[in-house]
């Protein structure tokens, strides 16, 4: 869920429940600044956040969140798997001195990178 649906949700609870967005604000810790930002885009709440909301409004978004970056995680791992084969196909037929001097150029380009 992105924040401006986030932020819908939120108000059509907010209007149920008879709750201002100052008292909202209050009981939350939220700024109006973070809430304007969810609605923009800007960011996204963290999960304690999602917590403190929906002990507030009684809801559930910090198991939605959850959910999302368990799947997120899954999607990462099967890129992963995906690059693992590629490159077991690109060094299938490569020499074990082509494979060692690979690799001393990849840890001397990582090692460049941290200076940055």
């Amino acid at each position: 869920m992105d924040g401006k649906e986030l932020v819908k949700q939120i108000e059509v609870r907010l209007a149920e429940l008879g709750m201002k967005k100052g008292e909202f604000y209050a009981l939350t810790g939220i700024t109006s600044a973070a809430y304007s930002n969810w609605n923009t885009g800007k960011s996204q709440p963290s999960i304690s956040t999602l917590h403190k909301i929906d002990v507030v409004l009684g809801t559930s978004f910090e198991q939605s969140k959850q959910s999302d970056n368990i799947f997120e995680k899954i999607q990462l791992l099967q890129e992963l798997r995906d690059s693992e084969r590629a490159l077991l196909q690109v060094t299938k037929n490569m020499t074990d001195e082509e494979i060692r001097r690979t690799t001393e150029f990849i840890k001397t380009l990582k090692e460049g990178n941290k200076s940055d």
